[in-house]
């Protein structure tokens, strides 16, 4: 092989590494090994360095830049080419600017052009008659602007290039490298001996400052330069309301919302904000008044509008946004600053961009701009093997601890993550108490919802309320500017004429006279209850809606049954003596004959009618998918152990007349249905149920006494029973704690010393022995193994006699079984609606609807004083009411005062009175 052979898979991986291929034969010489070699170059991971800082600018010194990791984003081969073709076309153009001005002065070129244009289009142009001194200067305007140019381009620009990029850099490091040379540290460590090493020491830490500022400088400049692009455009749009700047805020939401299109909407701008300056300055032109303004080409089509009663100008062109002024640098001067920003962001990315290069070459690694808006962290370090992975340096909790500063640097960092929803509830509220109308009015129905709301919900609302704000933002703006005046048609009001005007008005007005409708008359029937019923109905169903829709809740509510329980028995304090799990076949669903003999067995009880309806009221809110078996394994998981203090510890307090506890604790785990309603449920519930071993239970105590102190061969023959242990009803719900079921019990039947007595009196439910299970354990060892010392407990509730059994508890005395009654649990789509109760959503909807309509219909009571057909005989008692009052005549005051209280008991009477005479 060849030396040129040997050296192309290299060669050809930078140039590829570049972007392009410079040399054809390159691709020649690209064999299967060349591209094996390639691969492999690729895939190898650049090897870290301890040293590495991954966002200071200072490293150690024996850090050298790896020749090989330089990288090229941009072709300079490129940029040359483009930079002599704009070069060319500006010395173009201003030669032929140069020489028109020139020969335009000649009077021959004068007067052949006066011929065929006019004075002010060739004006407006730029070619003129002037005096020979302003001809000098702007000819040495248009000279140097030349001149200037042509200097710029010359042959070599499109020659090889004196140095590459990875030069470029180096040379960027030369002013910095020795800032951290050993020298340097000495000196800045010791104290200065003289003046000289006195103004060293201060070059030095100036130094510092200013790179320190600097470098955070530009990283704010980074973050912020873009929303100060978006306020500025904010800002010129609400100053200047006019039809182009609808543009502007169209791209002022979509950059709020989408952050990473930063560049395309820096462009839409630029290229938009440089549109528009250049049609205001061709708007200014003479051609432009004589043809446009004066003689009135977009105002032809519209109708004519006062300006003190509306905001809309008429002028279609006006309304776009272009006026001609005599200051157009006033017009047009906060274009001018838009441009200027937005050129000052375009300047901080691309030095970000090459700032981060330059590191990455310094260090040999791959810094990337940190995706998270945080100042002073501004680089990633991006890792080889893994293209989704990335190593961030963030200051946390506990490096926000170690001082001041970092406490600072923390808070700058993470103030809007900490506290930003915060911060959108004031500036909704300041939004709200400003503006007090229709959009405020949504606003706080968008705030009340999110004070009522989880962080979770508020996260999936989230992006629904951005939707909201873009709208409503860009709704609001287009309302402001109106519709375009050329979309308007003349209207007849708007007439000159006063003979027309006249007879509009009288058809207008006339029409009352000439079309009446006579007063006081009764409706038909079909009108008067037709529509007044469906307007009750109305009222009824929105009123009555919420309560229909809960009442179907079982209809869509999915089931949400327990897919784990673990349940645990420990004696005091101490380690549990029984750990069981049950899980898959060990949960078993009620069958439908189990739940018909369940409700059958409550039927045939003798008991009073409100017992059996609470019972039957509780069954009714479940099917028989929302009850499970739960089977236990009665032989405990876990062996026994138990140290000789703790031992000790249990056997005395057993001897004295301390009350031991026997606590029978349950956790239950569900599955969420979906991500969607996770909230709505609990993963995890517990629960626990608590029996005292007292001083009267001798013989529990004695048994458990001599478990602990005696041999093995007692061991699997003692046992002893804990009373109303293990609760077989359960009411599962899907958050709060399992709660027991009422409806099956009574509290009064705890007190185990009532039983017999409570046996004998009532008999709620008949579920006294059925509710709670008599457990009786015991320490059982292996004897298939000599001496083995394993232990374990082993419980059992065999002995139990139930009332009720349904057939998917396990018989037999090697399992303990539960009975689950589980909550359905609602859809994901309408869990906004049923997390809060129905006596919240209820009480919210009516009262709404109540003021919504008290606010429609609150004229209704002037309706009786509308349709008097003649007020006039109800005014002359009203007159003599106030005559003879004025006259003291008390009694005529009371006899007439009874009569106007008289006409007012209902509209019917008052309307009799009140028609004429005649009818």
């Amino acid at each position: 092989m060849s030396q040129r052979q040997r050296e192309a898979p290299s060669r050809i991986f930078s140039n590829l590494w570049l972007g392009s291929l410079h040399d054809a034969e390159d691709v020649k010489f690209l064999s299967a090994n060349a591209i094996r070699n390639i691969i492999s170059i690729c895939s190898q991971p650049i090897t870290q360095r301890d040293n590495c800082i991954y966002y200071r600018f200072e490293a150690e010194d024996n850090v050298e830049p790896s020749p090989t990791e330089t990288q090229y984003f941009i072709s300079f081969g490129f940029w040359r080419k483009t930079a002599a073709t704009f070069h060319l076309i500006i010395v173009i153009y201003s030669m032929l600017v140069l020489i028109g001005i020139y020969i335009y002065q000649f009077e021959k070129v004068h007067v052949f052009l006066s011929k065929k244009f006019s004075i002010q289009l060739l004006a407006s142009i730029g070619l003129e008659i002037v005096p020979s001194d302003v001809l000098a200067l702007k000819l040495l305007t248009s000279s140097t602007f030349l001149v200037v140019n042509i200097m710029q381009f010359e042959k070599d620009i499109q020659g090889p290039a004196n140095g590459t990029l990875k030069d470029i850099h180096a040379y960027a490091q030369e002013n910095t490298d020795h800032a951290n040379s050993f020298h340097t540290q000495q000196i800045l460590q010791c104290e200065a001996k003289t003046w000289q090493e006195t103004l060293y020491k201060f070059y030095f830490r100036t130094n510092r400052l200013y790179k320190q500022i600097n470098y955070d400088g530009w990283r704010f400049a980074e973050l912020y330069i873009f929303k100060l692009v978006l306020l500025i455009m904010v800002l010129i749009s609400t100053l200047k309301v006019c039809g182009f700047n609808t543009i502007l805020i169209i791209l002022v939401t979509i950059g709020l919302t989408f952050f990473h299109l930063r560049k395309l909407i820096n462009l839409l701008t630029l290229n938009t904000t440089g549109l528009y300056i250049l049609l205001s300055m061709c708007y200014q032109f003479e051609i432009g008044k004589q043809h446009i303004i004066e003689k009135k080409f977009f105002i032809k089509n519209s109708s004519h509008i006062d300006s003190n009663m509306s905001l809309i100008p008429n002028d279609t062109v006006k309304w776009f946004g272009l006026e001609s002024t005599p200051n157009i640098d006033r017009f047009i001067g906060l274009y001018i600053l838009l441009t200027i920003c937005l050129t000052f962001d375009a300047i901080v990315r691309y030095r970000q961009k090459h700032h981060r290069l330059l590191l990455s070459v310094r260090f040999n690694v791959h810094l990337v701009e940190n995706r998270f808006p945080i100042l002073f962290q501004p680089f990633a370090l991006k890792t080889i093997n893994d293209d989704n992975t990335y190593e961030f340096d963030i200051v946390n909790y506990q490096q926000a601890d170690q001082g001041i500063y970092d406490f600072l640097k923390y808070l700058a960092n993470f103030i809007f993550y900490r506290f930003g929803l915060e911060i959108c509830y004031i500036t909704t509220v300041i939004v709200v108490g400003i503006r007090l109308d229709m959009i405020a009015v949504l606003y706080s129905m968008w705030l009340g919802l999110f004070l009522i709301s989880s962080r979770c919900i508020i996260q999936r609302m989230w992006s629904i309320y951005i939707l909201f704000l873009i709208i409503s933002f860009i709704i609001q703006y287009m309302s402001a500017v109106g519709a375009p005046p050329f979309l308007c048609i003349t209207l007849n009001f708007a007439s000159d004429d006063i003979k027309f005007t006249k007879i509009l008005k009288k058809k207008i007005f006339d029409g009352p006279e000439k079309y009446r409708t006579d007063r006081g008359v009764t409706r038909p029937k079909l009108t008067k209850y037709g529509v007044g019923g469906s307007l009750l109905a109305l009222l009824i169903l929105l009123i009555w809606f919420p309560l229909l829709f809960f009442s179907f809740s079982s209809s869509f509510y999915q089931p949400n049954p327990s897919n784990e329980v673990n349940v645990e028995i420990k004696l005091g304090p101490y380690l549990p003596i029984y750990q069981m799990t049950a899980q898959d076949i060990d949960l078993v669903p009620f069958t439908s004959a189990d739940l018909k003999a369940l409700r059958d067995r409550i039927d045939s009880l003798n008991i009073e009618t409100a017992t059996k309806d609470s019972a039957y009221g509780f069954l009714r809110d479940f099917n028989r998918d929302d009850i499970q078996c739960v089977n236990l394994f009665a032989t405990s998981v876990d062996l026994w152990e138990i140290s000789q203090p703790v031992r000790d510890t249990v056997v005395n307090n057993l001897r004295s007349n301390v009350t031991v506890p026997v606590r029978f604790s349950y956790t239950i785990r569900r599955s969420p249905l979906d991500q969607d309603n996770s909230g709505d449920q609990a993963t995890i519930v517990t629960g626990e149920n608590t029996v005292g071993i007292t001083a009267n239970d001798k013989s529990i105590r004695n048994a458990l006494i001599e478990i602990l102190n005696g041999a093995m061969d007692s061991r699997t023959t003692i046992n002893f029973t804990i009373v109303n242990l293990l609760p077989r009803f359960l009411h599962v719900k899907p958050k709060a704690k399992p709660e027991e079921i009422f409806a099956f019990k009574n509290s009064n039947f705890i007190l185990k010393n009532f039983i017999d007595y409570l046996k004998s009196t009532f008999c709620i439910l008949g579920f006294l022995n059925d509710y709670y299970a008599n457990i009786t354990m015991g320490l059982n060892s292996t004897k298939t193994v000599p001496n083995s010392t394993d232990v374990w407990w082993e419980m059992s509730e065999y002995g139990n006699k139930y009332s009720y059994t349904p057939s998917c508890a396990f018989s037999g005395q090697n399992y303990l079984s539960m009975i689950f009654f589980n909550d359905k649990v609602s859809p994901a789509n309408i869990s906004f609606l049923t997390r809060y109760g129905i006596i919240g959503l209820y009480t919210t909807f009516v009262v709404v609807v109540a003021r919504l309509f008290r606010t429609i219909l609150q004229t209704s009571r002037t309706i009786m004083f509308n349709e008097l057909p003649n007020v006039e005989r109800l005014w002359h008692l009203l007159r003599d009411i106030y005559l003879v009052r004025e006259n003291n005549m008390l009694p005529f005051e009371e006899e007439l005062f009874a009569k106007l209280v008289f006409l007012y008991r209902s509209p019917e009477t008052l309307i009799r009175f009140t028609k004429p005479k005649s009818e």
